[in-house]
């Protein structure tokens, strides 16, 4: 965790709007898009999203019976 949090601190952002860049501010949440460290979170949560949904449909109507 100590290795994660070292990785997102201190990061910096600019916006590019028409063709300025606004000034650099700092980023206090989320991680960077294409950040290796991104994929990690979002199949976790995914795989819950999935399982809660087997759990789910396994109760209606949507169910195949054998």
């Amino acid at each position: 965790m100590k290795l994660i949090k070292m990785t997102l601190q201190d990061a910096n952002g600019e916006v590019k709007i028409q063709s300025q860049w606004t000034k650099a501010s700092g980023i206090e949440r989320g991680l960077r898009q294409g950040d290796e460290l991104s994929t990690t979170p979002f199949n976790i949560v995914l795989d819950k999203v999935i399982r809660n949904l087997r759990t789910y449909l396994d109760r209606t109507i949507f169910n195949r019976m054998s």
